[in-house]
C-alpha cells in the first residue's frame, strides 16, 4: 500500500511537470503565432464530435494543433502524462519522424499566413495578446497593396523577357498584368517595362498578327502615354510593327494602332517623316472615308493629320488624296466644341498651301464653315464664339488664293460673298473684322471691284466705319479701311466714289481720336482722289 501510494505521488509529480512543459510551450505559441488556423479550430471540432477530449489525443496531434492554433487552451485539455506522450512518440514510429511532423504543420501554418489577408486578423479572440512582432506583421501587409502588384508586374516582366517563345494562353495573363499597371498609372511601371527588355519581343508579336496583335497594341499605345519611353519604343521598332496594322478592317485595333503610332512620335520630326515617306497619310484618310461615324477612331486620325500638317511633306501628300471631302464631312457632323476646334485646327494648318486652298473650295470648305458660323451666330457660348473666330479667320485665309478666291466670290452671287456681306452688319466684332477683310481680299482684281461697287458694298463698310468712330474697335476700322481702299484703285470706281459723296463720309471720320486710324483715312482718301484733281 505505501509502494502504491509512493507511486501515485510519483506519477502526479510527472503529470504537474509535463502539464506545466507544455504550458510553458502554449504560451511560447502564443507570442511566435498569432494567427489562428481555420484547419486547427476543424480538428478541434472533429475530435470533439468523435468523444476524443484533450487529454485522450496523443501527443503528436496535440503539437500540431499548438503549430496550427494559437488561441488559449483550456486546462482539461492539458492533462496528457509523460507515458502518453512517449506512446504517441512511439505510434509515430520514431522521434524523427514526429520533429518533421511538427516542421511540416508549421510550413503549412506559416503557407496558410502567407496568403491570408488583412481580414485573417479577425479570427484572434483577445487584441492584447497579439506580440509587437505580430502588430509589424499586420501593418507591413497593410502597406503592400502597390508593392504587390509592382512584384506582380516584375514577375510578368521575367516571364516574357525569359520565354523564347510564348503561346497566346501563357502571353495572356503577363500582358493583362502590364496593362492594368499601365492604366491604374502606377508610378515607375512605363519605365520599369521599358527597361525590362521586353519591347522588341512585343514587336515580333505584333509582326505575327496573332489573336494578342489589339491587346499588345493596347499595350503600347498606354505605354506611348509616357514621354520618356517613347525612344525606346521606336529602338525596339514598334513603329515599323504597327505600321501594317492601319489596313486592317478590325475598327478596335485600328483605334489602338492609332494612338500608339500618333504617341511614340509625337513632336519627333525625324519618325513623322518616316510616318510620310511610309504612306500614312492614304492609310489616315481612307480610314476616315471609310468609318466616318466612329467618333474615337476618327479624332484619333485628325489629331495625326493636325500632327503632320506642318510638314511640307505632309502636304504635298495630302493634295494627293481626298483628305478635303474627309474633313467637309466631318466638318459637317461636328456636334461638339472638340471636334469643331479639332476639324477647323487641321484645316487651317493646311489651309497655308494653295494647292489645298483650292482643293477646300472644291470640296466646299468655305460653305460648310458659313453653315457652322450661322448655326452659331447669336449665342453666347465661349466655345461657339471660339469656334465662330476660328473659323471666319480661316474662310479669310482661303480666300488669300486667287483661284479659290475667285470660286468664293462667284460674280458676287457666290453663297460665301452674301454671307461675309452680312457679317458686316453683325453685332458681332469678330465677324465684323473678318467679313471686311474678306471684301478686301475680293477687291484684289479691278473686276470684283467694280461688281462690288455695282452691289452697294461700299455704303455697308462706311456704315461699319461709322459705328466705331466714337472709341470703336480699331481693327475693325483698319479691316474697312483697307477694304475701302482695295475698292478706290479701279479708275472707273473713283469716280463712282466721288460722285456718290464718298469723300465726304470718310471726312466726317477724320473726328477719331486714334492717330493709326486717321492715318488709314488720310492713306484711302489720297487713293480716291489720285488722279482726280478735275472732280475734287
Amino acid at each position: 500500500m505505501v509502494q502504491s501510494k509512493k507511486g501515485e505521488r510519483e506519477k502526479e509529480r510527472e503529470r504537474d511537470k509535463a502539464g506545466m512543459g507544455e504550458q510553458e510551450l502554449i504560451e511560447t505559441v502564443r507570442e511566435g503565432e498569432s494567427e489562428t488556423s481555420e484547419s486547427g479550430k476543424r480538428r478541434d471540432r472533429q475530435a470533439l464530435k468523435s468523444g476524443k477530449t484533450g487529454a485522450q489525443k496523443t501527443g503528436r496531434e496535440r503539437e500540431r494543433e499548438r503549430e496550427g492554433q494559437a488561441e488559449p487552451v483550456d486546462d482539461e485539455h492539458n492533462s496528457t502524462t509523460a507515458a502518453d506522450a512517449d506512446s504517441s512518440v512511439g505510434r509515430s514510429g520514431s522521434g524523427r519522424d514526429s520533429i518533421l511532423g511538427l516542421k511540416a504543420a508549421h510550413c503549412l501554418c506559416w503557407d496558410s499566413l502567407k496568403h491570408t489577408h488583412i481580414h485573417t486578423h479577425t479570427h484572434t479572440s483577445n487584441k492584447s495578446q497579439q506580440t509587437p512582432g505580430h502588430t509589424r506583421r499586420e501593418h507591413s501587409h497593410r502597406g503592400t497593396g502597390g508593392g504587390c502588384i509592382m512584384d506582380s508586374l516584375t514577375d510578368a516582366l521575367k516571364a516574357i523577357s525569359v520565354s523564347t517563345e510564348l503561346i497566346d494562353e501563357e502571353l495572356k495573363p503577363h500582358l493583362d498584368i502590364l496593362l492594368t499597371a499601365l492604366q491604374e498609372k502606377r508610378k515607375g511601371a512605363p519605365e520599369e517595362i521599358a527597361a525590362s527588355g521586353i519591347l522588341p519581343s512585343l514587336a515580333q508579336t505584333l509582326s505575327k498578327k496573332s489573336l494578342l496583335t489589339s491587346q499588345v497594341t493596347l499595350v503600347v499605345a498606354e505605354l506611348a502615354r509616357e514621354a520618356t519611353v517613347r525612344e525606346r519604343c521606336i529602338e525596339a521598332g514598334l513603329v515599323t510593327a504597327l505600321l501594317p496594322l492601319l489596313k486592317s478592317s478590325d475598327q478596335e485595333l485600328l483605334l489602338h494602332t492609332g494612338r500608339a503610332i500618333g504617341r511614340i512620335c509625337f513632336d519627333n520630326m525625324v519618325q513623322q517623316d518616316y510616318l510620310v515617306q511610309n504612306g500614312v497619310i492614304p492609310r489616315l484618310v481612307a480610314i476616315m472615308q471609310d468609318y466616318p461615324e466612329n467618333d474615337p477612331l476618327v479624332n484619333v486620325c485628325l489629331l495625326a493629320l493636325c500632327n503632320l500638317a506642318e510638314m511640307e511633306s505632309a502636304r504635298e501628300a495630302l493634295a494627293e488624296v481626298g483628305v478635303a471631302e474627309a474633313l467637309t464631312c466631318q466638318l459637317h457632323r461636328a456636334a461638339d466644341a472638340e471636334r469643331r476646334h479639332i476639324v477647323l485646327e487641321v484645316l487651317g494648318s493646311l489651309g497655308e498651301s494653295d494647292m489645298l486652298k483650292l482643293q477646300f473650295v472644291e470640296s466646299g470648305v468655305p460653305q460648310a464653315l458659313s453653315e457652322m458660323i450661322r448655326g452659331m451666330h447669336g449665342g453666347a457660348d465661349s466655345h461657339d464664339l471660339c469656334s465662330i473666330k476660328i473659323a471666319s479667320n480661316l474662310i479669310v485665309s482661303l480666300l488669300l488664293g486667287d483661284e479659290s478666291m475667285q470660286k468664293c466670290f462667284g460674280e458676287g452671287k457666290g453663297p460665301v460673298y452674301r454671307d461675309v456681306l452680312s457679317w458686316l452688319q453683325s453685332s458681332n466684332m469678330q465677324l465684323q473684322q473678318a467679313g471686311a477683310l474678306a471684301i478686301a481680299n475680293f477687291a484684289r482684281n479691278d473686276s470684283n471691284c467694280v461688281k462690288m461697287l455695282d452691289l452697294g458694298v461700299v455704303h455697308h463698310i462706311l456704315d461699319l466705319l461709322e459705328r466705331h468712330v466714337d472709341q470703336g474697335d480699331v481693327s475693325v476700322q483698319h479691316a474697312a479701311l483697307s477694304a475701302l481702299r482695295n475698292l478706290a484703285i479701279p479708275a472707273t470706281n473713283k469716280v463712282r466714289m466721288l460722285e456718290d459723296a464718298v469723300v465726304e463720309r470718310i471726312r466726317a471720320l477724320l473726328r477719331s481720336d486714334m492717330p493709326p486710324v486717321q492715318f488709314k483715312l488720310l492713306g484711302t482718301l489720297r487713293m480716291m482722289v489720285d488722279g482726280q484733281a478735275e472732280r475734287c
